[in-house]
């Protein structure tokens, strides 16, 4: 359990980073984190950066524990160009989705121990930052010893 924000973490962080998205735009992320952004100026997007959402472990015997991690991928834009932003967005959406959903069927690309992957996302907006964002979350199954 050590190591397992750490390496979860890092393991999507460089899975999201290797989908290729130049068919959508050229230059590819204009910025990428494994920690919160904020404030980005318009050179800055479109964005995307993970983080821990949350995690708790669930006891399947008295020996192994399914840990459950949960992380946000952030897919941020601007509303510089709304119509044009919108539609940047959802492809992009799409293009990262489309790769995630193969996490169900590898899901030791995640970690070692990793048995199963949960994916869902929600769409929002930030008045105050100007922004557009899909949150991804995956929900990380890793199944570990508790002794």
């Amino acid at each position: 359990m050590s190591t397992t924000y750490t390496t979860v973490g890092q393991n999507i962080y460089n899975y999201i980073d290797a989908i290729s998205i130049t068919a959508i735009l050229a230059t590819g992320w204009a910025k990428k984190a494994n920690y919160p952004l904020k404030q980005l100026d318009n050179s800055q997007y479109p964005a995307f950066f993970v983080v821990p959402a949350e995690g708790h472990v669930e006891e399947l015997d008295p020996i192994i524990g399914d840990h459950i991690v949960s992380y946000w991928v952030y897919l941020v834009d601007t509303f510089e160009d709304d119509s044009l932003i919108e539609d940047r967005l959802r492809q992009l959406v799409d293009a990262v989705q489309t790769q995630v959903v193969k996490l169900r069927r590898l899901p030791n690309t995640l970690h070692a121990d990793c048995t199963d992957v949960e994916i869902k996302g929600t769409w929002g907006a930030s008045q105050d930052e100007g922004e557009r964002f899909y949150r991804l979350q995956l929900d990380v199954h890793v199944s570990e010893s508790l002794i």
